[in-house]
């Protein structure tokens, strides 16, 4: 008989892990607490070990590659250079930019091949038993399974449940991010 993980959160991190959990034979549902799968985010960065990882798990995304990367204050001082060949030797893979949407749409079609989301499905908290555990759905549903990942967010209720650590807190920093067309720029 299969075992069987429970994920709550279909974002990055939940579909990779799904995709991984079913690689490893294990059937996997994901429960997501938003009615579908909107384009959300701005870009990020995918260093050589993720990009490993998605190769690993057959998850094909179109990538910008950073061919040069150097560190300055917020002055213009330089910091440092990341020579990029060397990481690319090292590691197997270029240090590469994808829009967030792009990556999660990715993993959607690589997890939703074999299965599908749950959607308007939060998970809550979850009980322990032992040898299975359950977790807890806002609509008063619960669902058993052999393990729970929790990929829920900044405010994990998984995460919550388990550390009891307290709400996330503030601090100080601010990140602003957006998203432009690479069209002209000589990147495509």
């Amino acid at each position: 008989m299969a075992r069987k993980a429970l994920i709550a959160g279909a974002g990055i991190a939940g579909l990779a892990a799904g995709i991984a959990l079913r690689k490893a034979g294990l059937d996997v549902e994901i429960f997501e607490r938003a009615s579908d799968m909107r384009e959300i985010g701005a870009g990020l960065s995918i260093t050589p070990n993720g990009a490993v990882a998605l190769g690993k798990l057959g998850v094909e995304v179109k990538v910008l590659e950073v061919r040069r990367l150097t560190m300055k204050t917020w002055r213009g001082q330089h910091l440092m250079h990341v020579p990029m060949d060397v990481m690319k030797q090292r590691y197997g893979s270029a240090f590469l930019i994808a829009h967030r949407a792009d990556l999660r749409a990715a993993l959607s079609v690589a997890f939703r091949s074999n299965g599908d989301v749950r959607f308007r499905a939060e998970v809550v908290g979850f009980d322990d038993m032992q040898e299975t555990v359950r977790a807890n759905l806002q609509n008063g549903d619960s669902v058993a399974g052999d393990l729970l990942v929790g990929a829920d967010g900044v405010r994990s209720a998984v995460r919550r449940r388990l550390l009891d650590d307290g709400a996330p807190v503030y601090t100080g920093s601010t990140v602003w991010r957006g998203v432009v067309s690479a069209q002209g720029l000589g990147l495509d």
